[in-house]
């Protein structure tokens, strides 16, 4: 037990031993007036204090309004921000009511820009979204992103840029298999992949 000083510095002993205590009972000492009430308050708040949770709320909300995140990011950030368990949970649930998370929106975004900018098939789309961890519901309402005809055009795309890349020099079969490989990097289905090979090759 530590022994109250004497002399000029006997009453700030109480400061700094309340300086010191952890947040679980610096959290009964603090109170945020403007606190989210959906945030449990006391004890079971065992890591973060009442100021630092509001805080780390607001910095959740521009960083899932900023753009479209799925919850395993969502996870992540806030475990760096040393955010876990139930405060955690509880965070991510305030994040959905608010619709500043929502996985098949995020989903459908993935997919549309993946395919429009930087060109993917399906099953490239459909792999990097399971590395995410979303739902198979929502891998196919973002499967609906993708119109069929712009589809194709993007794999014919793809594949005239890669007979830039071909030698005149090659037989005919290697050059359907570098186009063929190339088309199955960027996720396309080999049925499709295979007649426009032959459309492309043919021209």
């Amino acid at each position: 037990m530590l022994r109250q000083p004497e002399g000029p510095y006997s009453g700030q002993l109480d400061i700094i031993t309340l300086c010191w205590r952890p947040c679980s009972v610096f959290s009964e000492i603090i109170r945020s007036d403007d606190q989210d009430p959906r945030l449990p308050a006391g004890p079971e708040m065992s890591y973060i204090c009442p100021m630092m949770r509001d805080e780390i709320l607001i910095k959740m909300r521009r960083y899932c309004d900023y753009q479209d995140r799925c919850h395993q990011e969502v996870r992540s950030k806030l475990i760096r921000l040393q955010v876990y368990g139930d405060e955690l949970e509880q965070i991510m649930a305030i994040l959905i009511d608010e619709d500043l998370l929502n996985e098949e929106r995020f989903a459908r975004s993935f997919a549309r820009g993946r395919h429009r900018i930087k060109a993917w098939g399906r099953h490239r789309i459909t792999r990097e979204l399971k590395k995410r961890q979303i739902s198979d519901y929502c891998i196919r309402k973002a499967m609906e992103e993708i119109d069929e005809d712009e589809y194709r055009k993007n794999l014919e795309m793809v594949l005239r840029r890669r007979t830039a890349y071909l030698s005149p020099e090659w037989p005919r079969g290697k050059q359907e298999e570098d186009l063929r490989e190339h088309a199955m990097r960027k996720g396309y289905e080999l049925p499709l992949i295979a007649s426009t090979i032959r459309q492309v090759l043919d021209e």
